[in-house]
């Protein structure tokens, strides 16, 4: 299966220690997606995102810095049980100011563009909308 990356910087307006409890706290992830999410920080521990839309395994967690997640998107094109890879890189600027980078590896070519979209949707535009209210 042919496979491609993505990869997103932005600033967020706001410390490494809230992104990475935002991500990582279910309470405070089901809070800016508005959807059920069971995950927590504990590597080797399963996710359950978006109401099951996105599962996998808790691969790596660096307090504040680093988060690794194995992720499959559940859709027709995504071929089962094929896993990518998420990374989410935290990067103090200033106390109220972190750099978060998300690398998505090993994602079907066949969802790159419905993956692509789904991050907009799904995490990008609500975590604004999250931190800016």
């Amino acid at each position: 299966m042919e496979t491609t990356g993505l990869t997103y910087t932005v600033i967020l307006p706001t410390s490494a220690s809230d992104v990475y409890g935002i991500l990582l706290d279910e309470r405070k992830h089901s809070s800016f997606t508005g959807a059920v999410a069971i995950i927590t920080d504990v590597p080797g521990s399963s996710f359950s995102l978006y109401d099951g839309k996105y599962t996998g395994k808790v691969v790596q967690t660096i307090k504040n810095e680093l988060i690794v997640l194995d992720f499959v998107l559940h859709h027709p094109l995504w071929h089962h049980p094929s896993c990518s890879e998420v990374s989410f890189q935290l990067k103090v600027l200033a106390p109220n100011e972190t750099e978060l980078t998300v690398i998505h590896k090993l994602v079907p070519v066949s969802c790159a563009d419905i993956m692509l979209n789904n991050w907009h949707q799904d995490f990008w535009e609500p975590l604004m909308f999250y931190l800016n209210r």
